[in-house]
């Protein structure tokens, strides 16, 4: 069986989902198809797609704890959905890469004070650049630390040089730089 693709949630199919009888069924069946499409692309985005794995897990305990009926999980897993499906536009429309985005994401997590838009942009375009430049040529650079912790020391400086001063958020910052540069560029070599 393929992977299904979450662009079977058009707007046709969602009308018709909603249309059915049994909300169970419908539940279950957009809490699978998210879940696979996590799965996919989650290896591009993590941040991102991590967060929407968190959200589907928090609206379905409230479900099974009673707390919102299966009408209003079948709004949020809808309306979570079409965010996904958005997810692919807003690269394009920031005229970012999707390795740019995935590291956008990662360094406006919780710094939109600090940095403003284009300020990120060009934080994630350097971060690109930094990896594939430290990356190219090299097999299984994921296993060597050498690598990493030049990457490491190099991304410290690119984030003190833009602003940031919280020691223990620029380092949350480099852990998931790390983390997603590994799941973006892994076979790069």
């Amino acid at each position: 069986m393929k992977k299904p693709d979450l662009s079977i949630l058009s707007e046709e199919f969602l009308d018709k989902l909603m249309g059915q009888e049994n909300k169970n069924l419908q539940i279950e069946v957009l809490r699978k198809l998210l879940n696979d499409e996590i799965k996919a692309k989650i290896r591009k985005n993590h941040v991102k797609y991590a967060s929407f794995k968190e959200m589907i897990e928090k609206v379905l305990n409230k479900y099974h704890n009673r707390a919102i009926t299966s009408a209003e999980v079948i709004k949020h897993l809808i309306d979570l959905a079409k965010e996904m499906q958005n997810m692919d536009k807003r690269a394009k429309e920031m005229n970012l890469t999707e390795e740019e985005m995935a590291f956008y994401d990662i360094v406006c997590q919780g710094e939109e004070a600090i940095l403003n838009d284009e300020e990120a942009k060009e934080i994630a375009r350097e971060l690109v650049r930094i990896i594939k430049s430290k990356t190219e040529g090299q097999v299984d650079w994921t296993i060597k630390e050498n690598i990493k912790a030049s990457i490491r020391s190099t991304v410290k400086r690119l984030l003190r040089r833009k602003g940031f001063k919280d020691q223990q958020k620029m380092d949350n910052i480099v852990k998931l730089v790390i983390e997603q540069a590994v799941s973006l560029f892994e076979n790069a070599a």
